[in-house]
């Protein structure tokens, strides 16, 4: 007869989980070890390269200072200020708009806004209570960029010196950062306008995006708290900022206007209103990345010149 296959006996199942125990170990182990390998490659690689340490650096200032909870909170600001600017835009265009006698296609169309925001324009326009609504946006926009300097500021205390509490507002400054965060949007529309006629156009709709943003965010840096910081010394956060706020410009118009314009009715305001926060809390990080980058590299300036 042939042989029959032996069943595992109560003997044998402690010693299979003795093995499967030791592999699982083994292969603990094994990770274990590659992964303190890899820091070690790391360190190295930091120790030679500077742009390697000023990266690894950054992440780790970023980390301590709670980065991401920063970005949420700049998001939130973001968005506070999103919403009567965006009633001010609106009802100003619409008033502009019914003033001058032009169509709200028409005028959208020459500051390179989508069809939705028309649509609103005209619906402004055709408001009687237009020029109230005008007016009382006027104060509540100044309070919401006020309180995003103020926000933007305590963000760049952090980043430079570990506290927030010697951060001073003063009048001129806020009117100044309104100004550049106002520069900010007409070079994104002056870029997208460009990018639209052909090839050539859009590369250099890309480089006055970057060189535009950059050169305003460079410029309104000296406004928060910077340390000892040189301008020199905080030319790199403010490149970042410009090509990471290239790169949000183009998800806004591809996919945010696209889902606000072609989807509506299956998304509704919630799913426009979700892509726009997730919209704010990219640029928070993107705020929040270049004053620690800058911070950074300050930092190690200071430490080298010792």
């Amino acid at each position: 007869m042939p042989d029959e296959p032996l069943e595992p006996t109560e003997a044998s199942q402690p010693e299979t989980e003795v093995v499967a125990g030791r592999t699982l170990a083994g292969r603990a182990l094994a990770t274990a070890e590659r992964v303190r390998i890899l820091r070690e490659q790391i360190e190295e690689t930091r120790a030679r390269h500077r742009s390697v340490d000023i990266a690894l650096a950054t992440v780790e200032r970023d980390s301590e200072i709670g980065g991401g909870l920063l970005a949420g909170a700049l998001a939130y600001r973001l968005f506070v200020f999103l919403l009567p600017f965006a009633v001010f835009l609106v009802v100003g265009l619409g008033v502009y708009a019914d003033t001058t006698d032009q169509s709200t296609a028409a005028v959208a169309d020459d500051l390179g806004l989508t069809q939705f925001v028309a649509r609103e324009i005209g619906e402004a326009a055709s408001d009687s209570a237009r020029w109230w609504v005008l007016v009382a946006s006027v104060p509540i926009l100044a309070y919401a960029i006020g309180q995003l300097f103020r926000s933007v500021s305590i963000v760049h205390a952090l980043a430079y010196e570990g506290s927030g509490r010697a951060v001073k507002i003063r009048p001129r400054s806020i009117g100044l950062f309104a100004l550049a965060v106002l520069g900010q949007i007409i070079a994104s529309n002056v870029a997208g306008a460009l990018s639209a006629d052909s090839a050539l156009g859009g590369i250099l709709g890309v480089a006055v995006a970057v060189t535009a943003v950059a050169g305003l965010w460079l410029a309104v840096s000296q406004l928060f708290p910077h340390g000892a910081s040189t301008v020199t010394e905080r030319i790199p956060g403010a490149l970042l900022y410009g090509v990471g706020n290239l790169a949000i410009y183009l998800f806004n118009t591809l996919f945010v206007g696209w889902l606000i314009e072609e989807r509506q009715d299956s998304y509704g305001a919630l799913g426009a209103a979700a892509a726009l926060l997730f919209s704010m809390y990219l640029i928070g990080r993107l705020i929040v990345t270049s004053a620690v980058l800058n911070a950074t590299i300050a930092r190690r300036a200071a430490a080298g010149s010792e």
